[in-house]
């Protein structure tokens, strides 16, 4: 026996009844051209990858039939007929899929529309600009302020005037590298130079 797997859309404007009544349709002409359905899948509302008869979405159908010699150009003339179904494809198979592990191909579908910028209009460049630059000059305020978190700050009174300096733990680091630079310099030999 030849085995066929047939997929098939149908118009999405029909109703659930609509579309019922094509795939009856289908069926009963299938059995008239000497095929015997093994399974038949209605995977549902998905969009189509180019617009056909003015139509971006179809209800998807997929049937497996069998047959001594079916006549599949009698199911095409069919379905050319039939103004319910956009498209269709056959194919021969060597084997018929296992129907119990056999499942519905997920829809994929992305959002390709652009992002609305202010009521559906198009930005200018400078918008663009504009709109980017402050999320680029964030990071670098958040990172200023980690700077600032790692930077202890120390208070150190004077005991002479009681004036209150603040002075970062880099200047103390600057000041004590520098001090000891000018102790290295006095312990040198005035010769050794």
């Amino acid at each position: 026996m030849k085995k066929y797997e047939c997929l098939y859309i149908v118009n999405i404007n029909f109703d659930s009844e609509g579309t019922s009544a094509v795939v009856a349709r289908v069926e009963e002409v299938l059995k008239s051209v000497g095929a015997e359905i093994a399974n038949t899948q209605h995977w549902g509302k998905r969009k189509l990858a180019y617009a056909i008869d003015k139509e971006r979405y179809g209800n998807y159908v997929l049937v497996h039939f069998q047959g001594e010699d079916p006549d599949v150009t009698e199911l095409q003339r069919e379905f050319e007929i039939e103004k319910g179904v956009l498209h269709y494809m056959t194919i021969r198979l060597d084997e018929f899929p296992d129907f119990e592990t056999l499942a519905v191909p997920q829809a994929y579908e992305t959002d390709r529309r652009r992002p609305a910028y202010g009521g559906g209009r198009k930005p200018n460049r400078y918008e663009d600009r504009a709109q980017s630059a402050p999320a680029e000059a964030a990071p670098a305020k958040a990172d200023d302020a980690e700077a600032v978190k790692e930077e202890s700050v120390e208070v150190e009174k004077t005991e002479e005037a009681g004036v209150v300096e603040e002075v970062s733990s880099t200047d103390k680091a600057v000041e004590e590298s520098a001090g000891e630079a000018v102790k290295e310099e006095a312990d040198k030999p005035a010769d050794a130079e």
